[in-house]
């Protein structure tokens, strides 16, 4: 009967959510017609940038660069890059990181203002730059600055029931008169905010610190929400003797889950305590909620021509130029002397030869003398004109290795080009694709959610081979990007296999870009922009919702067959949780030279345990229970810089782990963690 009064005396209140305080500038630089190099504006402009970008411990930068319609599509679209390569070099060559900057580039696709006049054309000729900036002191700032705000806010009068449902479909009832301030007092028709934070899935866990720990045993978890009421920033408790009733929908439903109470250890982790109050199993009718319908026919004009031919216009293998070893030069031969005649001649010749025939004989080994230094100069100058025509040769040689280098970067850069618009392409796919399923909805009766146009980004989608196909591309890519910036002894020595360079090479072993998923489509992202007619028809479509949801009495879709249910009597941080039964645990040692937070998931046990750090030492610790299979999670800071790793463990007996956090971007790892 509960449900039932819950809906009798409902108070609607509007869903309003706290987003993350994204402390974020935009700025925007324009061109000359068919011009990409920066003038004393714009430097005025990019200057202010940087300025303020290095106040911040740590920032990210989104760049796009667009053009007008004159001249081709091909031609605009190279037009904007190289509007985006002068904006990114004058930003890199004054102190800026260019591996916290993504950078996209549209050539004349993305208009700001109609092409049909001149002013609606110099606004296109544009480069955009939204500067994100963070202070992060710590873990904890970083884990709330990439999972963003969870704090759902509401107002309520306190001196009526009300009923409030979380944008994941906690819904909880509060009875008229049951909040009371610190000192006692009931409140009458005051507003109190309530404050409710869901954390239903391992990605809140990380993102909000919270184990799945009570008293060092190990807990199986149905879900986790904190709820907090204040009045003029007071906070408040419930009536002894009163509850609040809270349902909770979860995807681990399992007999014997209580009630756990939150607080945080002193690495700042929320851990456990039990309370022998039962969180039981609910079953609820199933409500038919409302659907709508959409305009099918303006969708089906946003899709994408794709053209498949640039999917596949790739090379992979370049053969290296090589140089040839530079020869010895040949010695000049030492030449044998005349012999002195007193020498040469024995007393005996000297007293029983005649003068004419000692001459005679001198003369022979003169003349012997003369023909083998005659040999060995000619010798010589064989060796040495074979020596000048491996030196000039070599000199040609060099000039051609020289240049074989040039055209090797060349190369790279014409396949990073050729990369760039494949995955262009494969982003209009996936875009046509949700362009697809969200008309299927339609058709189908069965657009029952909150529709944003961000539906489009996250329901980008493609078939098997399709995705394989783009994350291959997509790393192919970050390969490109990576041998670009290697001198060219690095490459021979590290990437090349018989004089040749594979981009194909790495593809087979473990994705050393995973964090890339069919929801990081650029293009989706940045299109949806330029529909406002798009947002506007969603806007219509979610009030036609409400309207609907109003009329049958319910603030929410989000209403599952089964549900948790339990009475609270404390405000606070609250767990849906049960004992697991744990195999043996195992102690895991986890080296890592850098200062990060480490964690596991166990999906089997839907548990997230936090390792501890031993001192001052590189050595971290954890109990895990073995046999198990566990994701491990690395997150910090090093250098004002966010660190990020993932990796998958079986976990068994005297496991010792080396982790190594690579640098990366905030965007990175909420996709990274979206994917436990």
């Amino acid at each position: 009967m509960l449900y039932k009064t819950i809906l009798w005396f409902v108070i609607l209140v509007n869903l309003t959510p706290l987003r993350a305080q994204q402390n974020e500038t935009n700025f925007r630089v324009n061109f000359k017609v068919d011009e990409s190099i920066l003038d004393s504006e714009d430097f005025i402009v990019l200057d202010a940038l940087i300025s303020e970008a290095k106040l911040f411990t740590y920032y990210e930068l989104t760049l796009t660069a667009h053009t007008d319609n004159d001249g081709s599509n091909s031609y605009n679209f190279m037009l904007s890059n190289k509007r985006a390569e002068s904006v990114i070099n004058y930003l890199q060559s004054n102190g800026l990181n260019p591996k916290v900057m993504d950078i996209a580039w549209y050539g004349e696709k993305m208009p700001e203002a109609s092409n049909t006049s001149n002013e609606g054309k110099a606004l296109n000729r544009r480069v955009e730059v939204n500067l994100r900036k963070y202070q992060l002191n710590g873990t904890s700032d970083l884990l709330k600055a990439t999972g963003g705000d969870y704090a759902q806010q509401y107002n309520i009068d306190p001196s009526k029931d009300n009923t409030i449902v979380g944008k994941n479909g906690t819904r909880v009832f509060i009875p008229k008169n049951s909040i009371l301030t610190s000192d006692g007092r009931v409140l009458g028709s005051e507003i109190v905010n309530i404050t409710l934070e869901e954390f239903l899935n391992p990605n809140d866990a990380i993102f909000n610190q919270l184990s799945t720990l009570s008293n060092g045993k190990i807990l199986e978890s149905g879900g986790m929400f904190n709820l907090n009421a204040s009045y003029n920033g007071q906070q408040l408790k419930i009536k002894q003797g009163e509850s609040i009733q809270v349902e909770m929908p979860s995807l681990n439903l399992k007999n014997d889950m209580q009630i756990f109470v939150g607080e945080k250890n002193t690495q700042g982790i929320t851990v456990w305590n039990p309370t022998a109050k039962p969180f039981g199993i609910k079953s609820n009718k199933k409500v038919d909620m409302p659907f709508v319908k959409i305009d099918t026919d303006y969708l089906k004009k946003l899709k994408q021509v794709i053209n498949y031919e640039k999917m596949s216009a790739m090379e992979s293998i370049y053969q290296l130029p090589k140089t040839k070893a530079r020869p010895l030069a040949p010695k000049i031969p030492v030449l044998s002397k005349y012999p002195d005649a007193l020498s040469f001649f024995s007393k005996t010749d000297r007293l029983f030869k005649s003068k004419a025939k000692r001459a005679r004989i001198l003369q022979k080994e003169h003349d012997r003398i003369d023909r083998r230094n005659e040999a060995k100069m000619a010798r010589y100058q064989k060796s040495l004109e074979i020596y000048n025509t491996l030196v000039k040769s070599l000199s040609i040689d060099s000039m051609m290795f020289i240049t074989g280098q040039d055209a090797f970067y060349d190369w790279l850069k014409t396949q990073k080009k050729l990369a760039d618009k494949s995955i262009l392409e494969y982003e209009k796919l996936g875009f046509n694709h949700a362009i697809d399923h969200l008309i299927d909805l339609s058709n189908a009766n069965k657009l029952k959610e909150n529709l944003t146009p961000a539906i489009l980004v996250n329901n980008s989608s493609y078939t098997s081979d399709e995705h394989l196909n783009y994350l291959q591309l997509l790393e192919k890519q970050a390969f490109i990007n990576q041998l670009i910036q290697t001198p060219f002894d690095g490459i021979v020595s590290k990437y090349s296999v018989q004089g040749r360079v594979n981009l194909d090479r790495y593809l087979e072993k473990e994705s050393r870009i995973n964090y890339y998923e069919v929801s990081n489509n650029k293009f989706t992202a940045n299109f949806i922009k330029t529909q406002p007619h798009l947002v506007s028809m969603f806007n219509k479509a979610n009030e036609e919702l409400m309207d609907k949801r109003d009329k049958m009495g319910v603030a929410d879709m989000n209403m599952v067959n089964t549900v948790y249910q339990a009475s609270i009597s404390n405000f606070g941080p609250i767990n849906c949780d049960r004992f697991a039964n744990t195999p043996q645990l195992v102690n895991v040692k986890i080296n890592c030279e850098k200062e990060a937070q480490i964690s596991f998931f166990i999906p089997s046990m839907n548990s997230y345990l936090y390792a501890n750090k031993n001192g001052l030492t590189n050595q971290y610790e954890v109990n895990l229970p073995a046999g198990t299979a566990a994701i491990m999670v690395v997150v910090g800071l090093h250098n004002n810089s966010p660190v990020f790793e993932k990796h998958h463990y079986k976990i068994t007996k005297n496991l010792s782990i080396t982790a190594a956090p690579i640098p990366t971007t905030l965007k990175q790892i909420k996709q990274q963690v979206s994917l436990i």
